[in-house]
């Protein structure tokens, strides 16, 4: 027999087993880097499963179009029954009727226009590729967007740790002014003004802090996570090794490439197509086709031949069979009058193309400018650097004056002033240059192919390596899509 002890122990770790679960799955921790995200979101990201299922659409109405040649089957059985009266073919009226027929067969019948109907193949397996393209400008999208709030949450993270590191500095000084103050040594005014910049940073902490918050669960979001998701990253801000950017054949090229162009490339080709659809539908005609093979006769009782001496043998039911076939064309009067449809699809033809003129324009402009930002921005990088480093030692210098007991506390309150403003400028640089680089690259090459791989290391972030003539024999192509419809 147990102990009463005992079995409080066993009832207590029970409990503890059963609540254990609970407090783990309210936060969750992931120790992450970029590389894991990317591969994470394509199973994640909701906007990426929609769209993986618009693809998935895409593809089933291809192989559904595929079938138009295929024609109808049908099976069953029929019965008629007819009672009073009934009219001869010559226009004569027969009175007190009784007909019962019943019909029980297969039955096939299929209409085609065999013009149209490969044409209408063609332009499922269009939409089918334009939504593909379609599915990897989305995903282009949402690696932005979680780049975006992942390079944010490395920038709060890092200033957090600045503006830590200045406020235990900034109380350090303040207590030297403080016993300064107290043997005559400096004024109060001075101990007040330091007291004044550590609250100040503490403030400038709180808004830092609501930023990663927000950061953080815009995060979670973008992954399919839980708000209270606990975020640790494998990754620090550096300054990217490798620039990706190439000549200006190079960018056209890479823009010729983009996936929003080869969308917009393949909706013009689409609106061609179904231009041609449409002429084809108008100008050529359909084959209709009808057979059937059936026993007719009464369900009930047998047959009374008309030709008695030649069916002297009698059945209730008798073999009969079908075939009709047919061509014909459709006349639409609104059409020839007016020819509305035809002009609606020139129109939206037309659009599709103005449309890919300004898009690909845009995307050029795009592309250069983030080239441009990336070269600034490696530039203001390390002026903010050694901004930090001067300001750095200038602090250095002043607070080992007021420790000597040379009072120049507005000297190091400038210089923690200034150390502050290079470090926060020079982690902000770091954050949109890695964002820039990413988003450059991500348009050069796209995330994580097989010419292109993006490696990660502690304290060393965006380091790419590129076989460019792999991507660029890939990327070359001396025909538009469209002109092949």
């Amino acid at each position: 027999m147990m102990s009463n002890k005992s079995q409080l122990k066993i009832l207590l770790y029970l409990l503890l087993g059963c609540l254990l679960p609970l407090f783990a799955g309210s936060q969750t921790r992931y120790v992450k880097g970029l590389e894991s995200l990317i591969t994470m979101a394509d199973s994640a990201n909701p906007h990426l499963r929609e769209s993986l299922r618009e693809q998935e659409l895409s593809t089933a109405q291809w192989r559904f179009a595929r079938e138009w040649w295929l024609p109808d089957l049908s099976a069953g059985v029929s019965t008629h029954q007819l009672t009073g009266i009934a009219m001869n073919g010559n226009g004569n009226f027969y009175l007190d009727v009784s007909r019962d027929n019943l019909w029980a067969g297969l039955g096939l019948e299929a209409k085609w226009n065999v013009r149209s109907g490969p044409t209408r193949v063609r332009l499922a397996g269009v939409n089918r590729d334009l939504s593909g393209f379609q599915h990897r400008a989305r995903r282009n999208e949402v690696l932005l967007e979680i780049a975006d709030a992942y390079f944010g949450l490395l920038l709060a993270r890092h200033s957090l740790r600045v503006l830590d590191s200045l406020a235990k500095r900034s109380e350090e000084i303040s207590e030297q002014l403080l016993v300064q103050v107290r043997n005559g040594l400096a004024y109060s005014s001075d101990h007040l003004l330091f007291q004044s910049g550590t609250r100040r940073i503490h403030s400038e902490i709180l808004n830092v802090h609501a930023d990663e918050e927000r950061l953080s669960i815009a995060l979670s979001a973008l992954l399919g996570l839980a708000p209270e998701t606990e975020w640790i990253f494998e990754d620090s801000l550096a300054l990217p090794l490798q620039d990706p950017s190439g000549s200006t054949a190079e960018i056209e090229q890479i823009v010729a490439a983009q996936p929003e162009l080869r969308a917009a490339e393949l909706r013009i080709q689409a609106a061609r197509l179904s231009e041609k659809q449409f002429r084809q539908e108008r100008h050529f005609p359909t084959v209709g086709l009808r057979a059937s093979s059936a026993l007719f006769g009464r369900p009930a009782k047998k047959v009374n031949p008309v030709q008695a001496a030649q069916y002297p043998e009698t059945h209730a039911l008798y073999p009969t069979s079908e075939i009709n076939l047919s061509l014909s064309w459709q006349i639409p009067l609104g059409h020839l009058l007016y020819g509305g449809q035809r002009k609606l699809l020139t129109l939206q033809r037309r659009l599709t193309e103005d449309q890919f003129s300004t898009l690909s324009a845009a995307r050029r402009a795009e592309l250069l400018a983030t080239q441009r930002t990336v070269h600034l921005l490696a530039q203001q990088c390390e002026h903010y650097r050694q901004a930090e480093s001067f300001a750095k030692e200038a602090l250095d210098q002043s607070t080992a004056r007021i420790a000597l007991g040379v009072v120049r506390p507005m000297e190091s309150l400038e210089a923690m002033e200034s150390l502050l403003l290079a470090q926060r400028k020079l982690f902000d640089a770091l954050a949109k240059l890695n964002f820039e680089f990413f988003r450059l690259r991500l348009a050069c090459f796209g995330p994580l192919n097989n010419q292109t791989k993006l490696h990660i290391k502690k304290c060393n972030l965006c380091l790419w390596k590129s076989e460019n003539s792999a991507v660029r024999r890939s990327l070359k192509s001396s025909k538009k899509p469209w002109d092949r419809a």
